[in-house]
C-alpha cells in the first residue's frame, strides 16, 4: 500500500463509516464525529490490516474449513472490543483521559466483545 488513495485505503474510509451511518439511523441517532472516527479507523487501521490477514491465509491454507477456522479467529473479541472502543471513544471522548477511565472503558469493551464472539 505505497498509494495513499489505494483502493482498500478507499473502500475503509467509505465502508465502515456508512455502514455504522446505517446503524445510527436504525437507532435513531446520529454523531458526525463517530463517522468521522470510524472513517479513519476504517481506512488507516482496517484497511492496512485486513487485506493482510487475509493474503496470509490464502498463502497459509488451501482447505476451505481452515480458511474459515482463520477468517473467524479474525474477528475475534479483541478485534470486537477495539471497534467497540473506537465507537465508544468517539462518542465520549472523556474517557480518553484520565488513562485509567480509557483502560476501564476498553475492558468494558472486551467483555462486550467477548459476549458478541461468543454469540
Amino acid at each position: 500500500m505505497n498509494n495513499f488513495f489505494h483502493r482498500d485505503r478507499i473502500a475503509g474510509l467509505i465502508i465502515y463509516p456508512a455502514g455504522d451511518v446505517l446503524a445510527q439511523l436504525i437507532l435513531g441517532e446520529f454523531s458526525f464525529l463517530r463517522i468521522i472516527v470510524l472513517a479513519l479507523a476504517g481506512g488507516f487501521v482496517y484497511a492496512w490490516e485486513i487485506p493482510k490477514w487475509f493474503r496470509f491465509i490464502e498463502k497459509r491454507y488451501t482447505h476451505f474449513f481452515q480458511r474459515t477456522l482463520a477468517a473467524i479467529a479474525y474477528f475475534k473479541p479483541l478485534w470486537i472490543a477495539r471497534h467497540l472502543f473506537f465507537i465508544t471513544a468517539s462518542m465520549t471522548p472523556a474517557i480518553l483521559w484520565p488513562p485509567n477511565a480509557a483502560v476501564g472503558a476498553f475492558i468494558l469493551c472486551v467483555i462486550a466483545g467477548t459476549k458478541s464472539f461468543i454469540g
